[in-house]
């Protein structure tokens, strides 16, 4: 073989050997960056899961309501969380719920408003995060609705809970109870379309309704409701 070649592929080599250690240093550090994400990702959402856990069990009427240590601890597990997955919609709607549960399970008529606020500013992230799930909507529509603030963002809040999630039997009995609410919050055209949504779901699933209201122990309300909005033989197919 002539010298210069000789030397030329010595040469390349050399460089193909230099290039060699740069991209295997990146794929190994590539590798051990995506089991890092990996291991945080799994740690935020068992700590969710247990923070949706607790919320249930605490939801539940038998149940006494938690200490405030007790909150304080469900609350700092929730934004240990969101610090890993910032931006997480179903993280954001869980911490929103926690204080949401704060200010109407566990506080005074007179400090609800602090928590209630927090649990909107959360819901609103959740929502921006993930426009198209319907959960952070109903939280928000409700948590404005206990607040009393019955404006222009409630309205807009119920008619993409009946858009999102018209027909899904987790939303329906709200989403009929938050539109009767929606009056004066949503223009007329809207309004008209928030009637023939109750209708409609009044009218296919009646019996449902009613064992979902007489459950939570709000049938008589519901009821006197829907007498003033529908009455005829639709409201019967709920109420009688």
């Amino acid at each position: 073989m002539p010298q210069d070649e000789q030397l030329s592929g010595q040469i390349n080599d050399s460089v193909v050997g230099m290039l060699k250690w740069p991209l295997l240093v990146m794929l190994v550090s590539m590798l051990f960056f995506m089991a890092y994400q990996a291991e945080h990702y799994a740690e935020a959402y068992a700590a969710q899961h247990r923070v949706y856990m607790k919320l249930a069990s605490w939801n539940k009427s038998s149940v006494a309501a938690p200490t405030v240590k007790q909150w304080q601890v469900q609350e700092k597990r929730m934004k240990n969380a969101i610090a890993l997955m910032p931006g997480n919609a179903a993280f954001l709607n869980t911490l929103g719920r926690l204080y949401e549960f704060r200010a109407f399970r566990m506080e005074a008529v007179h400090d609800q408003l602090s928590n209630g606020l927090n649990a909107l500013s959360l819901f609103r992230q959740a929502t921006h995060a993930s426009p198209a799930w319907v959960y952070p909507w109903i939280n928000l529509a409700l948590t404005k609705a206990r607040l009393n603030q019955m404006d222009a963002e409630f309205g807009e809040a119920t008619l993409n809970v009946i858009q999102l999630g018209p027909w899904e039997a987790d939303t329906m009995a709200l989403s009929v109870e938050l539109g009767m609410r929606a009056y004066g919050s949503v223009d007329p055209a809207q309004w008209n379309m928030v009637v023939q949504y109750i209708h409609r779901v009044v009218d296919i699933k009646g019996e449902y309704l009613r064992n979902s209201y007489a459950t939570s122990g709000r049938i008589d309300v519901i009821c006197n409701q829907l007498y003033r909005l529908i009455g005829g033989s639709s409201y019967e197919k709920v109420c009688y």
